[in-house]
């Protein structure tokens, strides 16, 4: 998994929407898409579901979330240092 992936998919979790996720981001659909398709497919996890009017996380999902943001922010943390 790649930092961008991982933004991606946090961007998707905090915001409920893939739509949301590539217009805050700056990318396209089909971008975010194929970045989650990858993350499934390397987790083996669906990470989130179509629920109601939005997405709702898996338990996988929900720690990949929580552990993206730890991940991202390490990062931003070693190249700001």
């Amino acid at each position: 998994m790649t930092p961008t992936q991982l933004k991606v998919f946090s961007t998707i979790a905090r915001l409920g929407s893939s739509k949301a996720a590539a217009a805050e981001i700056g990318v396209t659909e089909a971008s975010v898409s194929g970045h989650v398709g990858t993350l499934r497919r390397e987790l083996g996890d669906e990470l989130f579901t179509r629920a109601g009017g939005g997405l709702a996380l898996t338990p996988g999902g929900m720690l990949l979330a929580s552990r993206a943001v730890e991940m991202l922010g390490l990062q931003e943390r070693t190249v700001d240092e």
